[in-house]
Parts: structure tokens; sequence; C-alpha cells
């Protein structure tokens, strides 16, 4: 073996060496620096999770502080007492504002409060028009009842059942003075609005609703 096939197997051999030992020292830096990478992009995920969290909840308690404002409001517009002259006073405005005028306001006897299943906010469709032989039963106003057993303290929230018809110039008349109704200042649920025309063409319109009082 020559001196420089010697000379060229020993460069190799030292290349082979240098590069393992980089290889060897390389990869676990490599592999150190890759964990670090990722252990910092999962961090980066969890603060963007977190943040989204948090922001979600600022949206919330900001949305919480405007329920309970909401709420406070509409209390402010529920009396300790009934007063139905508030409703009959109510009543004569929305007819009067849409050229209609009360027959009657028939007020029942107050009963516990019952929590409603349907929420009556939105502004009034078209009064059931009762010559349309609709064959759904509609709720009476006093018909809930409270769960609870024996009588319910005077201090317990109350709803009063009453009855008001008017006799408007039209049906849009009539849808009219539903959703004045409805627009308030005194808190009023509607449970039915029913117009009925005669054969003389005049419209009357019946509705029933609900009032509150909170003596607490």
């Amino acid at each position: 073996m020559t001196k420089q096939l010697i000379n060229l197997i020993g460069g190799l051999v030292c290349a082979v060496v240098l590069v393992a030992g980089g290889f060897l020292f390389a990869l676990p830096q490599y592999l150190q620096a890759e964990g670090t990478e990722q252990a910092a992009q999962s961090a980066r995920q969890n603060n963007a999770t977190q943040q989204s969290i948090i922001d979600a909840l600022r949206v919330q308690q900001s949305d919480s502080a405007s329920l309970e404002a909401d709420i406070a409001a509409l209390r402010a517009q529920i009396p300790a007492e009934p007063h139905i002259d508030d409703i009959v006073r109510l009543a004569l405005i929305a007819a009067a504002r849409h050229g209609g005028a009360v027959d009657s306001v028939a007020p029942g006897d107050p009963v516990p409060f019952a929590a409603r299943t349907a929420v009556e906010g939105a502004p009034a469709s078209k009064p059931a028009d009762a010559e349309a032989g609709s064959s759904e039963a509609s709720a009476s106003p006093g018909s809930s009842t409270s769960t609870g057993s024996g009588a319910s303290a005077a201090s317990d929230p109350r709803q009063v059942p009453i009855e008001i018809t008017f006799t408007p110039p039209s049906v849009q008349a009539a849808t009219d003075i539903v959703d004045a109704l409805r627009a308030g200042p005194r808190v009023v649920a509607i449970v039915q609005a029913t117009t009925v025309t005669d054969d003389d063409g005049e419209v009357h319109l019946t509705v029933s609703a609900l009032a509150f009082s909170d003596p607490s």
C-alpha cells in the first residue's frame, strides 16, 4: 500500500470522524431547539386561547351590565300596586292615537305571578280575526296557576288579567293599538288580541292582557 493511499484513507477516516462527531453534537442541539420552538408555539396558542376567553368574559360582563340595566328599567315600570287606572289611561291614549275608542275595561282578580312559556315582546302581528275560524285555543288571561302550595305572600309579584275592548276604524288601526299597548310606559303582557268585523263593516278589537305589580 502506497503512502499516498494511506494518507487518503487517513483523511477519509478523519473526515468521517469529524462528520460523525459534528452530527452527534448537532443533532441533540437541533432536537432541543425544535422542542423549544414547539413549546413556544404551544404557549402562544394557549395564550391566544386564554386571551380570547378573557375577551369573551369582558364582553359577557358588559352584556350582563346592560342586561341588569334593562331589568332595572323594566322593574321601574312595575308598580307596587296594580293601579288599573294606569291601564285604562294607556288604553285610552292608544285608542285616541289611532282613531279608535275604548268600549270597556274589565279587570279580573289579582293572582300570583306565573312565568309564561312565550315572550310577548315583539311588535304585534295582525290581531287574529274571529271570522277566520281559527281552531287554536287561546290561553285565558287568568288561567296560569302557581305551582307553589298555599297562598302567596303579600310581598310576592302579582298579575291581574284584564280584558279591553276597542272599536278601531280598521284592522290596521287595531294592530297599531295593540302595539301601543305593548309599548307602555306601563308593562302590559298581551295574551291575545282578536278582531271581529260585524255586518255593518265595523271592526271590534278584544285584547286579553296581564298587568303586573310587585310589592317588594
